[in-house]
């Protein structure tokens, strides 16, 4: 009988190959390897194609994958961009993303925060995030506060020569004019009470029967 290649074969394909052969399976063992994937078979005893008597058992070596190694995460804070990225390369570990922020304490240009802190052992190949500062953040310009719309009671006399008339009263502002009341009213009053309704401080005129009555000034509280 000669002895198969269990060499790259997966560990639980072994059993059914040498029994295929006339052999048994033997005990098995496992190790890293850079080699072999986990769960392949990286070595056998004995050897394949050599001759072997019936039932005879074959011991084997199945891959657990590479080793793992772990190196210590530097110190990056302070450093600028391309400092911190060499010092991670050498150390054995990647570059990951790198993020801006800005800060009060830390110059532009320079690392802030890490993802791994100084120290630490991690494993090899680790990719390392990056927090890099984007200098002092800007000040936002104060907003100047935006009136409230209040109401001023105009108090306007009417005329005694008709029994009604048209009473309009207009806004006047930079960019034109808004009617703000207009109304037939009854001058069997002395006078009529206009709530008008203004932000800030205003000018507005008065019309009776389209012709200018008055001009006043209305600083809404």
């Amino acid at each position: 009988i000669i002895v198969p290649n269990l060499l790259g074969k997966y560990a639980i394909e072994a059993g059914t190959i040498l029994k295929n052969a006339g052999l048994l399976e033997g005990q098995a063992r496992e190790e890293n390897s850079d080699t072999y994937p986990a769960g392949q078979i990286m070595d056998q005893f004995p050897k394949a194609n050599t001759p072997a008597n019936e039932n005879d058992k074959v011991d084997y070596v199945v891959s657990i994958g590479p080793k793992i190694k772990y190196v210590k995460m530097p110190y990056l804070i302070n450093s600028n961009l391309e400092t911190a990225k060499l010092s991670i390369i050498q150390a054995g570990l990647t570059v990951g993303q790198v993020n801006e922020e800005p800060s009060e304490e830390i110059a532009e240009g320079l690392v802030m925060r890490q993802s791994v802190e100084a120290g630490q052992e991690v494993e090899e190949g680790t990719a390392i995030w990056l927090t890099v500062s984007s200098g002092k953040p800007e000040l936002e310009e104060p907003v100047e506060p935006v009136p409230e719309e209040g109401v001023f009671p105009l108090a306007i006399a009417l005329p005694k020569e008709k029994d009604k008339v048209t009473l309009v009263i207009q806004r006047i502002a930079s960019d034109g004019r808004e009617v703000v009341y207009s109304e037939e009213v009854d001058t069997s009053q002395d006078s009529i009470l206009v709530n008008v309704k203004g932000k800030g401080t205003g000018i507005f005129e008065i019309y009776i029967d389209n012709e200018l009555y008055d001009r006043v000034e209305i600083t809404f509280d």
